[in-house]
């Protein structure tokens, strides 16, 4: 499963999903600093799952 981390989430999740063998990106790594709804659009796109910290702040 493809995962986006927003950067509000600890490394510690990115880690444990990238040794259970997922494709994660992390808004932290990649992009500093982009509004909510940017990094929702980007999810979209890539068709990545969100992490829920994210989606709590955007709704």
């Amino acid at each position: 499963m493809k995962f986006l981390i927003d950067e509000s989430s600890g490394r510690a999740i990115v880690d444990f999903l990238c040794q259970a063998g997922h494709d994660v990106v992390s808004v932290a790594e990649e992009s500093l600093g982009l509004p909510d709804l940017a990094v929702i659009s980007f999810a979209e796109i890539q068709g990545a799952s969100l992490s829920p910290m994210i989606r709590t702040l955007a709704i």
